[in-house]
């Protein structure tokens, strides 16, 4: 970034078959299926819809999970 070297300790995974126009109950049953998953980070879709899916994630799965601001930083 801006000339730095940045170390990144990220993972890619392909997802196949996976719709981007899952409705929440299909994303929220996806979610459910990893295994040691303790955050969730919403960073699409208009403010009041990632509140309500939030909610639904936490009820659902008791998930800790953020809705992202706009220009907000996340350190993972």
């Amino acid at each position: 970034m801006r000339g730095e070297k940045i170390a990144v300790k990220a993972k890619i995974h392909t997802i196949n078959g996976f719709s981007a126009h899952g409705d929440r109950e299909d994303i929220i049953d996806w979610i459910e299926h990893f295994e040691g998953l303790e955050n969730i980070y919403l960073i699409h879709g208009e403010a009041d819809k990632a509140k309500a899916f939030r909610a639904a994630i936490i009820e659902r799965l008791n998930i800790k999970t953020h809705v992202v601001k706009e220009r907000e930083h996340i350190h993972i």
